[in-house]
């Protein structure tokens, strides 16, 4: 069970995202479940260091790609991958780390309530994933947003605010 960190202190430190991508990766892709599945690594260079929560932001990057997995297996879809990208957007201040499944994607009627807590469409009910990792999202006054183009899987995107002067330009 994920922590309820809405009312956790963050203990920021300087970290390198990328890096924190595949410590996570190298979590979820051992998960019993995941097996069968290809996963897809496409990290930027020049990514700078950001001021970030590191046990936080891993357990958001964990959860999105457990959650990418369990649409694919619980679908019974035959091909699986996860795609895992971060990119940085200099102009806006951002990084931003999509996970993108090939699963049956998100209902339109599901759509507006992922991020609340408690929510889930799985027969196990684990809503709390989402709602928790936006509340740690948010905490870091970042954001996390969820696309699902008609029978094309489902991308979440987590995007935090690299703070100016750091690097990387």
């Amino acid at each position: 069970a994920m922590m309820d960190f809405s009312q956790t202190k963050l203990r920021i430190e300087r970290a390198s995202l990328n890096n924190l991508i595949q410590r996570s990766l190298e979590v979820a892709r051992v998960q019993k479940k995941a097996a069968g599945v290809e996963w897809v690594v496409s990290l930027a260079d020049g990514l700078p260091e950001m001021e970030i929560d590191q046990g936080q932001i891993q357990q958001v990057l964990i959860n999105l790609m457990i959650n990418a997995v369990d649409a694919m297996v619980d679908a019974g879809v035959e091909r699986k991958v996860v795609t895992i990208s971060s990119r940085f957007e200099p102009r806006a201040h951002l990084a931003r780390v999509s996970v993108t499944d090939t699963g049956p994607g998100i209902a339109p009627e599901h759509m507006g309530k992922l991020f609340e807590p408690h929510f889930s469409t799985k027969q196990e009910g684990h809503g709390f994933g989402l709602s928790t990792s936006y509340t740690i999202a948010v905490n870091h006054g970042g954001k996390l947003a969820a696309e699902s183009p008609p029978g094309q899987g489902a991308t979440f995107t987590l995007s935090l605010r690299v703070r100016e002067g750091g690097g990387a330009d």
